[in-house]
């Protein structure tokens, strides 16, 4: 979400309450800010896988306070629209990154889970409870 990590952080509050929930935004525009880095960055995606997975870092990591993390961990991608990934991102998330990665629009509400988006499956239109 190209939002302000305020935004994303009202979000976790939201979905994961911090009663239940450990929560820590890790998006690229949270971690470099303006920082001349993420540009670069930017500027090296067609050349570099590293590059590419740090500019396609999901918003946040979340952890469920009492499930092991093999179990109780995702990673989570606002969207302040449709859920709509780049090809490149869609092959990132598919080579590095676990997957459990959890898609989300507020504004639809949509949701789904990252395998289920490639494999072209419709988003949930209800708010969800994340069952572990």
């Amino acid at each position: 979400m190209k939002d302000d990590p305020g935004n994303i952080n009202q979000l976790l509050e939201k979905y994961f309450p911090e009663d239940n929930y450990y929560t820590q935004i890790i998006s690229p525009n949270y971690s470099f800010g303006a920082n001349p880095f993420l540009n670069i960055l930017s500027d090296l995606r067609e050349t570099s896988d590293l590059a590419q997975c740090l500019t396609c870092i999901p918003d946040a990591f979340v952890l469920h306070r009492t499930v092991p993390p093999k179990n109780g961990a995702l990673f989570v991608k606002f969207f302040q629209g449709d859920i709509k990934l780049e090809p490149w991102e869609v092959e990132i998330y598919k080579q590095y990154y676990p997957k459990l990665i959890l898609l989300y629009s507020p504004l639809t509400p949509q949701y789904i889970f990252f395998p289920d988006f490639v494999e072209g499956k419709p988003a949930e239109n209800t708010i969800f409870e994340i069952q572990f």
